[in-house]
């Protein structure tokens, strides 16, 4: 049985269950955008926007979930299981955990850059354009609401999206062309392993995978994200 429920259960300690606590301490349940739901006796879903997060450790009725995410119709479903639903493409992505690098050197990073200043750099990496007040509006929430912070050393960007005692995941992580090539990411990033002092992690698409083990990053796992395709 999926129920819509206002209080998180207690939820594992795996990057799914901290973004759905994340979403839960960002934006609680007063608003339209935001839903969590019970599926089953263990498993989470939350629902922010068209994006669909699930902490499940492999527990619920397949067939049920199924038939809620065709109702739903997310635009992407990130969940810790093996799902099956059609017209949903599943893409690989790579967990990858922060190396301990001593920098030797200070390097001027702006903890509270302008965030036009970030998207400007932003949409260079990512096709966000069409969608900068909607970034605007969840990141500035965000921040104000202490569960996520954005940096930029000069033309380089990369923002914490959520955070625990065990745990800080990065991404949106981005270089402007003019600046590419100068390892400028790669020093934020030891940068900010060093500034939170506790396991860091990022999730990297196929086509950064050598960049990150290049940098001496630790491959933790793989996992996949399922989008829905273009055509439906």
């Amino acid at each position: 049985m999926i129920e819509e429920i206002s209080l998180l259960p207690v939820l594992r300690d795996d990057y799914y269950s901290r973004k759905i606590r994340a979403h839960y301490k960002a934006y609680g349940t007063d608003y339209d955008f935001m839903k969590f739901y019970k599926i089953g006796e263990n498993a989470v879903l939350s629902k922010f926007n068209s994006g669909v997060v699930i902490s499940s450790g492999g527990n619920f009725d397949m067939n049920e979930l199924m038939f809620f995410l065709e109702t739903l119709c997310p635009s992407e479903i990130e969940t810790d299981s093996e799902i099956f639903i059609p017209h949903y493409e599943k893409v690989k992505r790579t967990l990858f955990s922060f190396p301990d690098v001593s920098l030797g050197e200070e390097i001027e990073v702006d903890n509270n850059p302008k965030l036009d200043d970030v998207f400007s750099v932003l949409k260079t990496g990512f096709d966000i354009e069409d969608v900068y007040s909607e970034w605007l509006t969840d990141t500035s929430h965000r921040i104000r609401h202490g569960v996520s912070k954005v940096y930029l050393y000069g033309k380089t960007t990369a923002t914490m999206q959520f955070c625990d005692e065990n745990n800080a995941f990065f991404g949106m992580i981005a270089t402007h062309p003019s600046d590419r090539g100068k390892g400028k990411a790669r020093k934020l990033l030891y940068h900010l392993k060093n500034e939170y002092k506790r396991e860091c992690t990022l999730f990297a698409k196929d086509e950064r995978v050598s960049f990150y083990e290049g940098a001496g990053f630790i491959k933790k796992g793989e996992d996949y994200i399922y989008i829905r395709r273009k055509d439906f």
